[in-house]
């Protein structure tokens, strides 16, 4: 299953000469194209702003996670100029394999052994209790 990575763009708090968001990374099942799981998949993307490129690497759990919280992706400086923070995915690693299927049983409690004295006396209403006991189980393999 291939998975695509891309940058989702969330409200967050701005001012006249600023454009701020929160970013995320979404994951898509490249097949159906709806939202699917990481698990743990490798995410590299690189950011560019004002001429400088950075790259940072993260695993996603999920189906996307918040690479940076109130980031500024655009901006007036004083002199009119504008820059903006441009975000690309660089590369999507593999999706690791899935665990392996849980064997299924029907388990039975086949005997329960006793092997231990009374640890203290019982009431004289009561027979003796022991403290400690071992249960023996099976699983039958369905």
């Amino acid at each position: 299953m291939g998975i695509i990575a891309s940058f989702r763009y969330g409200p967050a708090p701005g001012s006249p000469t600023e454009t701020r968001a929160n970013v995320y990374i979404e994951l898509t099942d490249a097949a159906t194209g709806q939202p699917t799981n990481g698990d743990n998949v490798e995410v590299i993307y690189s950011i560019t702003f004002r001429g400088e490129v950075t790259v940072h690497s993260v695993f996603i759990p999920g189906q996307k996670l918040l690479v940076e919280q109130n980031a500024l992706i655009i901006e007036n400086d004083a002199f009119g100029e504008i820059f903006e923070r441009i975000y690309n995915i660089v590369s999507t690693g593999q999706v690791p394999a899935p665990a392996p299927a849980v064997a299924l049983c029907d388990l039975v409690i086949s005997s329960i052994l006793v092997d231990h004295p009374e640890s203290a006396p019982a009431l004289p209403t009561r027979k003796s209790v022991s403290t400690r006991f071992q249960v023996i189980c099976r699983c039958n393999t369905v």
